[in-house]
């Protein structure tokens, strides 16, 4: 059928590696090792197989490609073949083996799946009570959380599959749960073939809107299928209906209250409505951020709990707890009851008591004045406890708030280049989150948002919206939409934040976040020394006049050269800063600061230069020069400074006079 030899694509980047066409046309020979027994399915360009792999006495799936596909399709189905063997995690279907047969057709072998799919499952579910009691909603739930695992792992190696539906589910007897048929499935680091734009491939039904508007494919594209199949799972049937072209225009056009109007009357739980609504929203930033999130949801309804997404009210929560503590609460309201027939038991005792008894009618009028006292001593007692609690909680949060903000705000840390950004701080910032609502001091709220926005945790950032500054909060949104892991921020990213800080307009601001931002991420990422466009940005929020550019710094000699007429300071001053040169971030063993604005040596003392030329500068006195300890030569104006001024100089720095 194929001439192997010709199996080559034209292009650069696009051609067939070599090694993977080699390894292909040496297991020709080991063709001949299995044994063909029947066909079992037909796909797009390939034949399902049954056969028996002598060689490992085994039956084994194999997928060909079909005679009659077009010779330009082999690269795919060899692509689909080393795409599928890459991915190795127990709910995705086994790669074993590929090669050719003696006609040059490609085939691989694959894990054969006893059991049935998904899509079988649920027909034979509809018409079968008994296989309704076998396959419950919660079980099905279980084979959904598993079929999440593994789109969450091909994610996790930028793999998203584009063609997840029942008939692509297979579930084995013993529950084992495996996805298959990665054909259409595309690794997200390597670039999309130009043949392949404007093409669209998936399932009606299961296709997310931007397959059908050759849009940005991403892992949303595989939450909005997940979506649907959980549809599919509760529903019996996918979401949309009707001829191709009509699901194709549905799954565009249709939003929330169409989905609302399709499970009118459904029997799936609210819960249970509010995922499928999340992760099939048009919008993709309306959906899951990733398929974890999805599956902790459907996890929290099997364990009684409420989803993330349905905002659940009071009284449902109520109830979710009553459900899962059914016999405490059966026992507690047993109780409650017991009491209540006990107490109208006694009221009726001495009622009849008081009719038959007058004289008794004062022993009771003082037992129920006794009564009234006790409780009201005991509502007392429960409002001044609640009142001790409260402003117990609220001497925690004072006190919480004086510890995190020492080790942020206060400078002495900052002079051994290291911030305590340690699991004490972490819990600390967590507990001042948790009760934020009792932090009145507008003081204490900019200080927790700005340690929020130095450890980068932007999403939490987002929920102070109403109390902090729009630009602030700008900015988080931005890098809560870049930030989605544990990671700092890559170098380009950080880089673009310190940027963004910088261009706020409230400096006061970029000076609080700027330092302390950059001594964070050199922690985190364990570096000593930051880069040359990191410091530059730090200089420039302390001088926002200052020419940015008018800034050298040669990595290989270690020297920096900085001027410019608005360079007022290189080292902050105040609680906002360190009070030390910002330069300490560089190693830096010559200095150049020819023909800048700096009037002193001030903050110096922390830079390890050996040499500095100061000509051109305003600098008009050598006392401070003797901080720089490691100095060895000082290159300044000719006659610019008298002999005493030059005595100043350590004898053995040199004094270059130009």
């Amino acid at each position: 059928m194929l001439d192997l030899k010709l199996i080559q694509l034209e292009g650069g980047d696009d051609d067939w590696d070599k090694s993977s066409f080699e390894a292909i046309t040496n297991n020709l020979n080991d063709y001949n090792r299995y044994k063909t027994e029947n066909l079992i399915a037909t796909g797009g360009m390939k034949e399902i197989y049954k056969v028996f792999d002598n060689k490992n006495h085994r039956h084994v799936a194999m997928a060909k490609l079909r005679t009659d596909i077009p010779e330009e399709h082999c690269e795919d189905f060899i692509q689909e073949a080393q795409l599928t063997a890459s991915l190795r995690h127990p709910n995705i279907i086994t790669f074993y083996d590929s090669g050719v047969d003696a006609e040059g057709v490609p085939f691989f072998t694959l894990e054969l799946k006893v059991g049935d799919n998904l899509a079988q499952i649920l027909k034979k579910r509809a018409q079968d009570n008994n296989y309704q009691q076998l396959y419950s909603t919660d079980r099905l739930l279980n084979i959904f959380i598993k079929i999440c695992d593994a789109i969450s792992y091909a994610h996790s190696v930028s793999v998203i599959h584009l063609d997840l539906k029942p008939d692509n589910i297979q579930v084995g007897e013993f529950g084992e749960v495996q996805v298959c048929d990665w054909g259409l499935a595309i690794n997200l680091n390597e670039k999309v073939k130009d043949e392949e734009i404007g093409r669209i491939k998936g399932t009606p039904g299961f296709m997310a809107p931007e397959q059908i508007l050759n849009g940005k494919l991403d892992c949303q594209t595989d939450i909005y299928a997940l979506g649907a199949l959980l549809y599919c799972i509760l529903c019996g049937d996918s979401a949309y209906q009707g001829g191709l072209e009509t699901i194709l225009k549905k799954t565009v056009d249709s939003d929330i209250a169409f989905l609302n109007e399709q499970m009118l009357g459904s029997d799936i739980p609210e819960s249970l409505k509010s995922v499928i609504k999340t992760a099939m929203a048009n919008e993709k930033n309306a959906r899951y951020t990733n398929v974890e999130e999805m599956k902790k949801d459907i996890e929290s309804y099997l364990s009684g709990h409420s989803t993330s997404v349905e905002n659940a009210s009071f009284y449902k929560e109520l109830k979710l707890f009553y459900k899962r503590n059914m016999l405490i609460c059966s026992v507690v309201i047993a109780a409650l009851l017991i009491a209540a027939v006990a107490s109208n038991y006694f009221l009726l005792r001495i009622k009849e008591s008081n009719e038959n008894l007058k004289i008794s009618n004062d022993k009771v009028s003082a037992a129920l004045a006794e009564s009234e006292k006790n409780y009201a001593l005991f509502k007392a007692k429960v409002l001044e406890e609640k009142r001790l609690t409260e402003n117990i909680l609220k001497l925690n949060v004072n006190q919480e708030l004086e510890n995190f903000q020492y080790p942020l705000f206060f400078t002495e840390l900052y002079k051994k280049q290291a911030v305590s950004f340690d699991n004490t701080i972490s819990s600390s910032i967590k507990y001042l989150l948790r009760y934020k609502d009792m932090i009145k001091t507008e003081e204490y709220r900019d200080k927790l948002v700005f340690a929020l926005l130095i450890s980068q945790n932007f999403d939490d950032v987002l929920s102070f919206e109403k109390d902090i500054d729009p630009d602030l909060f700008d900015v988080a949104k931005k890098y809560s939409l870049l930030k989605s892991t544990d990671q700092p921020l890559d170098d380009e990213h950080f880089l673009q934040f310190l940027k963004d800080i910088n261009i706020l307009e409230n400096t006061a601001h970029s000076k609080k976040i700027l330092e302390r931002a950059i001594v964070y991420q050199l922690k985190m990422t364990d570096s000593s020394y930051a880069n040359a466009d990191v410091i530059r940005q730090l200089i420039k929020g302390w001088n926002p006049g200052w020419n940015e550019s008018l800034f050298e710094y040669h990595s290989q000699s270690f020297r920096v050269k900085i001027s410019g007429s608005n360079l007022e300071t290189i080292r902050g001053v105040g609680r906002n800063s360190s009070r030390i040169t910002f330069l300490k971030y560089l190693k830096v063993n010559h200095l150049n600061i020819r023909g800048s604005s700096l009037s002193d040596f001030q903050g110096l003392d922390g830079l390890h230069a050996q040499s500095i030329d100061i000509r051109d500068s305003k600098i008009n006195s050598l006392r401070q020069i003797r901080k720089l300890k490691e100095l060895k030569k000082i290159i300044i104006n000719k006659d610019k400074f008298n002999e005493e001024e030059l005595l100043r100089v350590f004898p053995w720095v040199e004094v270059e006079q130009k």
